[in-house]
């Protein structure tokens, strides 16, 4: 009993790390599409070896800096891009999803009837 709860503990641990490199966090993601993300997902979970991943990852990083520089943005170490200070830039979804709401309650983000805030 004790010897099969330990294979079903060692099996289960050894499938999240398997779903951990397929889920694992991409650098630069912000800057690529989603097409893109995809394919670098793909790509990295049907390479055989440590050695391959790193390789596709080290070339892809500079792909990416090549990109942000290009673009005259800044990235930190994880690839997130950042302002001048070295603070996170804003998600450009939370963005688009601040400026939908603006339009939907007739706000518009400033002016005559601008901001409402509820004083």
């Amino acid at each position: 009993m004790k010897r099969q709860l330990i294979t079903g503990v060692l099996v289960a641990a050894m499938g999240m790390g398997i779903a951990q490199g397929a889920n694992e966090s991409i650098y630069g993601a912000r800057l690529m599409t989603e097409q893109e993300r995809d394919t670098y997902q793909n790509t990295i979970s049907t390479m055989a070896t440590e050695r391959e991943r790193a390789t596709y990852r080290a070339e892809h990083k500079a792909q990416i800096q090549t990109r942000a520089r290009e673009q005259g943005i800044k990235l930190n170490d994880a690839g997130e891009p950042v302002d001048k200070y070295g603070d996170p830039l804003p998600s450009r979804d939370r963005d688009q999803t601040r400026d939908q709401d603006r339009l939907q309650d007739g706000s518009g983000g400033g002016g005559a009837g601008g901001w409402r805030h509820g004083w």
